[in-house]
């Protein structure tokens, strides 16, 4: 399988491959019964109470530093803001579509021949996609929708609900249904929007004209890469799983601590727009039932057949969740076959890479697309 790694700016990763120990801890893992007992040790030996300890001090910080609970956003506000991302039209028009008994809400740019499909990730919605929106609606018809639990899509969602298999065929009715006659679209997924665009390859190669995921994993193919290092990334997983407590730490104080995380990654500016939508009535609970859906994909370890999509995978190097190591090994394992699966680097990139680095973003997708446009040309980002 052809493979490249592209840097857009600055060094590459200090290395990309993978020792002996981690070699061996994949070789366990590969067996289900073990793998069951190295994740179940790891949760509740280390992942989950060293969650708890930190959110104990983030609590006791809460209640001694005032400034700290005042990041917390009441619901007159919370609500007001998210009214106006479910009205505002800077970015395209709001549509509602039924898909499986679920009502699903997406905003369309653009109204061209070609199909681009944006699948957001946790703590998101459709307006993390607004710079996409904006650079791709005179090329594509661009379509960038709530997630199963977010912002403007039914919020009463079940851990089943978000099994991979019925998001996988939600979203195929969806293309479907909005999808110019061609029926083939470009599928970019970000965090879990990038596992239920991988997964979605699995069922539906053949609806793919090409697949861009950013920061983000594919389950199945985890334990075969798993690294000691990548583990202790992932601690915060088990976390989010636990019942009661993930949306406690996440709520608590008008959603505070939420607030805070989003601010450091996004600004205090952009920030509002995603801490407000996960304050309404029951969506912390149905965002943080895709972690307790995403682990049992995980420890399942399905097998599944070689897609043949071409892929490119976006990675900033400055992710909390993902370490380089498993940006570029975890696809393989014939993955994806018969195509060139192309892994871009972008330096100075945290986890919400495409609203904390645009213009690279974009740029890496139009250079995979084939694409040089205007705005392509003035990109602040470095070509490779």
């Amino acid at each position: 399988m052809k493979r490249s790694v592209t840097v857009t700016s600055g060094s590459p990763p200090k290395s990309l491959s993978i020792n002996p120990l981690d070699r061996f801890l994949q070789l366990l893992m590969s067996i289900k019964i073990f793998r069951f007992v190295i994740l179940t040790f790891w949760a509740f030996s280390f992942a989950i109470p060293l969650n708890l300890f930190m959110n104990f001090i983030g609590f006791i910080a809460d209640i001694l530093v005032p400034s700290r609970r005042a990041a917390g956003m009441n619901a007159v506000t919370s609500r007001a803001i998210t009214n106006k991302l479910l009205t505002m039209t800077d970015h395209g028009q709001h549509h509602w579509i039924t898909v499986n008994s679920t009502r699903y809400h997406y905003v369309q740019a653009g109204n061209a021949s070609k199909f681009m499909l944006l699948l957001h990730g946790g703590a998101s919605h459709w307006y993390g996609w607004w710079r996409q929106l904006d650079e791709f609606s005179d090329d594509y018809t661009v379509v960038a929708i709530d997630m199963k639990g977010f912002l403007g899509t039914d919020l009463k969602t079940s851990i089943s609900d978000l099994h991979y298999e019925r998001v996988s065929n939600d979203i195929h009715d969806i293309i479907a249904s909005l999808a110019p006659p061609s029926g083939k679209v470009t599928l970019v997924g970000h965090d879990f929007g990038g596992v239920a665009a991988f997964n979605f390859a699995t069922f539906y190669p053949f609806d793919i004209e090409k697949l861009v995921i950013i920061n983000s994993f594919f389950p199945p193919q985890f334990y075969r890469q798993a690294t000691l290092w990548q583990i202790l990334l992932s601690s915060y997983m088990p976390f989010m799983a636990m019942p009661f407590m993930a949306n406690w730490s996440f709520g608590r104080f008008n959603g505070a601590p939420l607030n805070t995380a989003l601010i450091s990654m996004l600004g205090a500016k952009e920030a509002p727009y995603f801490t407000a939508p996960n304050l309404q009535p029951g969506a912390l609970r149905a965002g943080l039932n895709w972690y307790r859906s995403l682990l049992w994909d995980i420890i399942q370890g399905r097998q599944v057949e070689p897609m043949n999509v071409q892929t490119l995978i976006l990675y900033g190097e400055r992710d909390f969740a993902i370490s380089p190591v498993t940006a570029y090994h975890n696809y393989e394992g014939d993955v994806i076959a018969n195509h060139a699966l192309t892994v871009r680097v972008i330096p100075k990139g945290g986890h919400f890479l495409h609203q904390m680095e645009p213009d690279a973003t974009n740029l890496a997708i139009r250079q995979f697309l084939g694409y040089t446009a205007t705005n392509f040309e003035r990109s602040g980002a470095n070509r490779t």
